[in-house]
């Protein structure tokens, strides 16, 4: 299980490929585990999918009658004829979703193992971020392209070494930290919704410090405006702290003293050595974050994106049953020349109408709302609070359900029926 949450922290490393489509380490995990379970369990009354949502069942369902209006648009000549091929390998990646979630609802007593995992994976990103700077600043670059080649993998390299960089992937002039992800955004929101997660699940000092240390640092060095919703989600969970705990829960153990004591000394003698770049990823920070706005960003990434959003609006106007899960790239590059439009709400609005939306809605609700309540314990309340920072990330960002997020939906899952059967219990 450690090793399974380790392989979701990534969505640069696959086992194979099936034509253009990676197959995420994540999903190959998944289903070594779900084909243990199925059989372990075939013996004992078969398959316990009555551990998976509802709400999930119901989206899953949505997005597989999807495929009519789909097939229906192609052979109208709507939509290219092979539309319905896309939607057909779009719902495989779906059910290999599905699959992370079932594993990790079905081996809840062992939920804390995958969180450790995810906790050893964000490390790991800290120090693959790292090596990337390094190698950027010493006039070369770091790349697992060459191990993993796909779309949309970046690399960080000065200008005058691009004809070094491997052919297909995208350059970056500037430094952003990306670690084990295709770029510096997929990292933050990985970041943004399990870092305060494990920093606050686990009970090891060591291991909250080495959460905080590789947080810390790619917020510096990312470059990304998702550093805003670290610090919500952050600042939410402390104040939660603070009010839930008493006078005796204030007192500073010794060891924290001492911990305390020696990150000031590092912190001080960082900033002493590096006091330039400390400077300068400050300032990147608060540029990031104000690029948020459309109306005064001086990126012209995100004003390519907000483009990107309206136009895709105005095609949702077409397909008011959704165009078929799968297609946004499709019917995007059909109708109006783009390839996203970096806002998943959006995407899901053009592949499944607002039928679609709704289903997507009440699954999130249903895995934060219990979370969210003042009664909640802080490690439930860091899981709530994740989901629905994950929502927002998809609306600004376009970020889909990968595996990691699947995780996450499952250890929600997990906390609520706990919750539930609390109540249960109390009546």
């Amino acid at each position: 299980m450690v090793l399974f949450g380790l392989s979701l922290s990534t969505n640069v490393v696959y086992a194979f490929t099936v034509g253009s489509t990676c197959v995420y380490i994540g999903y190959v995990f998944a289903f070594i585990l779900c084909g243990y379970l199925f059989v372990s369990d075939r013996s004992k009354g078969g398959a316990k999918l009555d551990l998976v949502d509802g709400s999930i069942w119901v989206f899953v369902a949505i997005a597989c009658l999807s495929i009519f209006p789909a097939t229906i648009y192609a052979f109208s000549a709507q939509l290219p004829l092979e539309t319905p091929l896309v939607v057909m390998r779009g719902l495989v990646v779906l059910l290999c979703g599905v699959a992370v979630y079932y594993a990790v609802v079905r081996l809840a007593n062992y939920s804390k193992y995958v969180v450790i995992g995810m906790t050893i994976g964000i490390v790991v990103n800290g120090i693959v971020s790292l090596l990337q700077m390094i190698a950027y600043n010493s006039g070369s670059f770091f790349t697992l392209y060459y191990l993993f080649p796909q779309s949309s993998f970046s690399v960080s390299a000065d200008w005058s070494i691009w004809g070094t960089l491997p052919e297909g992937a995208g350059r970056l002039p500037t430094f952003r930290a990306q670690g084990l992800f295709l770029e510096a955004s997929h990292l933050m929101i990985f970041l943004t919704c399990l870092a305060p997660v494990a920093f606050v699940s686990l009970r090891s000092i060591v291991a909250k410090m080495g959460v905080l240390i590789a947080t810390v640092f790619c917020c510096a060095t990312s470059l990304s405006p998702n550093v805003l919703f670290i610090l919500v989600a952050s600042t939410w969970l402390l104040l939660s702290c603070l009010n839930r705990s008493n006078s005796k829960e204030l007192r500073l153990r010794r060891g924290w003293v001492l911990v305390a004591i020696a990150a000031v000394f590092v912190l001080a003698c960082v900033v002493v050595l590096h006091l330039d770049f400390i400077a300068s990823a400050f300032s990147s920070v608060i540029s990031s974050i104000a690029d948020l706005n459309v109306f005064t960003s001086s990126d012209t990434g995100t004003m390519d994106r907000w483009e990107s959003m309206l136009k895709a609006l105005s095609v949702c106007i077409q397909y008011p049953l959704g165009a078929g899960w799968n297609t946004e790239s499709i019917v995007l590059a059909y109708e109006v020349g783009e390839v996203a439009s970096h806002s998943y709400l959006i995407r899901l609005l053009l592949e499944v109408g607002v039928v679609g939306v709704i289903a997507y809605f009440i699954l999130i609700a249903r895995h934060c709302k219990a979370l969210l309540s003042r009664n909640s314990s802080i490690e439930n309340l860091a899981v709530g609070v994740a989901v629905l920072i994950l929502l927002v990330c998809q609306a600004t960002n376009g970020m889909t359900l990968v595996p990691w997020a699947w995780a996450l939906m499952g250890l929600s899952s997990i906390a609520t029926k706990r919750i539930e059967r609390g109540h249960i219990n109390e009546q």
